[in-house]
């Protein structure tokens, strides 16, 4: 369901990371959203002062690094592979209600361990356990994004 506004909707470009340890991937609580959820940030946007019109983009790779560190509480050599490239339909914003068009890069990383340094509260779940509607709290973003990789075979 799309806003009802003549001005085009912003455009969040956001990067998530799938943790996974054999058949498991990671969820930990956000509590920001309230739930758990998958490693995800918005891409870094800049202005370089060496640039005079122009703004410097942090790479998607670089910002599902950055997303997997703040999870797992340490930097990594392995490189993360994209898997998919989804861009939602309009959505309302769950933290300030306000309409946005979503585009995820959703990359795949593995880890040798369960044990992490980063995230306090978390879980190591199935595909299956974490789409499952009987869980809860979970946020509406990671179940979409599982439900679409399971969907296209990439878990």
């Amino acid at each position: 369901m799309a806003a009802k506004s003549s001005k085009p909707l912003p455009s969040v470009d956001v990067a998530v990371t799938i943790l996974q340890h054999g058949n498991r991937i990671l969820a930990g609580y956000n509590s920001q959203w309230g739930a758990f959820s998958l490693p995800m940030t918005k891409r870094h946007v800049w202005k370089d002062p060496d640039l005079p019109d122009g703004l410097r983009e942090e790479t998607w790779e670089n910002a599902a690094v950055r997303a997997a560190a703040e999870w797992i509480g340490r930097t990594t050599l392995a490189v993360p592979q994209l898997i998919c490239d989804k861009e939602f339909e309009y959505r309302q914003s769950d933290r300030d209600g306000h309409w946005k068009r979503y585009s995820f890069r959703v990359f795949k990383l593995a880890v040798e361990s369960e044990v992490l340094g980063g995230t306090e509260a978390y879980e190591w779940l199935t595909p299956a356990e974490l789409v499952d509607p009987k869980r809860r709290p979970v946020s509406e973003s990671a179940v979409f994004i599982i439900a679409e990789l399971r969907l296209q075979n990439l878990l």
